[in-house]
């Protein structure tokens, strides 16, 4: 969605969100109980919170927890890219999005924004500077920043 704002030449983008099929039907029915007036906000979290665990997840997931993938061309061959988390965060889904957003407010402190002005999250720091405070929060500690993600190629 803002990502072809900061990637020169990205015409289109989708951001999406993939989980166990049972998780997002749980949600759907307590979504429409909100919606329907039957669930207040309170109630719903309450739902949520003490919902029955789903299946057990494998020990070896077929896709990371949290990952990025493009496809396009360059220089006329097409590319594929898959980046990942090598080193997790920890907390979960919350660590994943509260870890990265305490971050940001970190590196604000420290006056690292590159600029004045509204900035979408690619662009409101270098990457350099958020994985090597996201490096010193790993659950597994890393040796340099660059051991926190994992970038996979395919040129075809």
């Amino acid at each position: 969605m803002t990502l072809p704002r900061a990637v020169p030449g990205l015409r289109y983008s989708v951001n999406l969100q993939c989980g166990p099929a049972e998780l997002f039907d749980q949600l759907r029915t307590i979504v429409d109980k909100v919606e329907s007036g039957a669930l207040n906000i309170a109630q719903a979290a309450d739902l949520i919170d003490t919902r029955p665990d789903t299946a057990p997840v494998p020990d070896t997931p077929a896709l990371p927890d949290l990952f990025a993938l493009a496809r396009g061309t360059r220089s006329g061959r097409s590319v594929t890219v898959a980046v990942y988390p090598k080193l997790e965060l920890p907390g979960r889904m919350g660590g994943h999005t509260g870890i990265p957003l305490a971050i940001g407010v970190e590196l604000l402190r420290r006056g690292a924004m590159t600029g004045p002005g509204v900035h979408a999250p690619e662009t409101a720091f270098a990457p350099a500077d958020f994985f090597e405070v996201y490096s010193s929060l790993t659950l597994e500690k890393a040796t340099h920043p660059d051991d926190v993600i994992v970038i996979v190629e395919t040129v075809e």
